[in-house]
């Protein structure tokens, strides 16, 4: 994704989504939404992408999933809460947008 190859860095994100599936890993769903909505936001997939990014949100537990942020790098609901009101920015719902943003600004606190 950061490269910029955006159709490998989706394949990637459902081949994990396939796997967590086969595996009942509820952490590599959250991670595989996770991905998969922000790399749809980046190609303009907004629908898929607000879909994705709220059903990382509903998998995610901060106690079960609370150490995602150190293997990881980052806090699956905070990043996913922005791109989320990046997609309804875009879609026409601005003052959803705004509560998203704010949400994902708290939960970094």
């Amino acid at each position: 994704m950061y490269r910029g190859e955006l159709d490998l860095a989706q394949r990637l994100a459902e081949d994990l989504l396939r796997v967590s599936r086969q595996r009942n890993d509820v952490a590599g769903l959250v991670l595989g939404h996770y991905s998969s909505g922000r790399n749809l936001m980046f190609v303009g997939g907004f629908v898929s992408s607000r879909s994705h990014l709220e059903e990382a949100l509903a998998l995610y537990d901060p106690i079960s999933h609370g150490a995602l942020a150190l293997q990881t790098g980052l806090y699956p609901q905070v990043v996913s809460q922005g791109y989320l009101g990046m997609d309804l920015f875009c879609l026409g719902y601005p003052n959803q947008a705004w509560v998203r943003s704010k949400a994902a600004n708290l939960a970094s606190w």
